[in-house]
């Protein structure tokens, strides 16, 4: 899901097109990094024209970034102060949020930052704050129409119209965790070739590392929803129920060459983060 929130008109001199900037903020290689990427390699409109800032946390982040035609910068996103100099000095327009869901002081921040960059040049400005229920493939092309469709002007919904489920397919857990456990059987990695139910939430809050009462809801989702919105960009995923299942090797072997990926979500709920 995403919410897209517009400025309001400027008091002095009403509605102003969009400077050609944007700034996504970066969380990981698999998410925000990957838009970056769809972003600078994207080719016709306004887009490919637009220049990206992408803000990060690390050096780490910031090295894996260095070959793509983007400004890297390594902000404190605390500060809605040192935010708000850098969108205004580099005239930023639209926001792309994609490191947390659950923290809503960065989200806060972000938005006072882009507010004072409006009211210090009076130019329309976006606000574009994602929780992702659909595969990155299929969320970095709709990240790149919406950002177009923003950029040519067009009439979109925003504010408490401006919601806009990514939802592709619908797949029940059971079916993948079924097919996970099948899998992972064959390559010896469990004894058994069928998923089991946690005892209790509380074993499983502390085997996730998450509160107990994160621990069921967290891996318990079936969301039901009536996309409309995205339908007005013309975005149209390749992802189906059946090539997710398809994939789980793939997901398997991944896991298996590069570890844990680094979870931005988890990470908010776990006990270093609680201290």
């Amino acid at each position: 899901m995403f919410q897209v929130k517009q400025s309001p008109p400027a008091p002095s001199d009403g509605l102003v097109g969009i400077h050609h900037e944007l700034v996504n903020h970066w969380c990981a290689l698999e998410d925000g990094g990957s838009i970056v990427a769809e972003f600078s390699r994207h080719k016709g409109g306004l887009l490919e024209t637009a220049k990206i800032h992408a803000a990060v946390r690390s050096d780490e982040q910031a090295e894996s970034l260095s070959m793509l035609d983007v400004s890297v910068v390594k902000i404190d996103l605390s500060n809605p102060y040192a935010l708000a100099g850098y969108m205004i000095r580099n005239d930023v327009s639209i926001v792309i949020h994609t490191a947390t869901s659950i923290d809503a002081e960065v989200t806060q921040n972000l938005i006072t930052a882009l507010k004072k960059r409006r009211e210090a040049n009076g130019k329309k400005a976006f606000f574009i704050h994602e929780v992702v229920l659909t595969h990155i493939s299929d969320l970095t092309t709709f990240y790149a129409q919406l950002t177009e469709a923003i950029l040519q002007k067009r009439a979109l919904p925003a504010c408490q119209s401006g919601y806009y489920f990514t939802v592709s397919h619908s797949v029940r857990w059971w079916d993948i965790l079924d097919r996970l456990a099948a899998a992972m059987h064959a390559r010896v990695l469990v004894d058994e070739p069928t998923t089991k139910i946690w005892p209790s939430d509380a074993f499983a809050a502390e085997s996730l590392g998450v509160p107990v009462n994160f621990a069921h809801s967290i891996w318990d989702s079936s969301p039901k929803v009536v996309c409309v919105n995205k339908d007005l960009i013309g975005w149209k995923p390749i992802w189906n129920s059946e090539r997710l299942l398809e994939s789980m090797d793939e997901e398997i072997n991944d896991f298996l060459e590069l570890g844990m990926p680094t979870s931005s979500l988890l990470a908010s709920l776990g006990p270093e983060a609680r201290r």
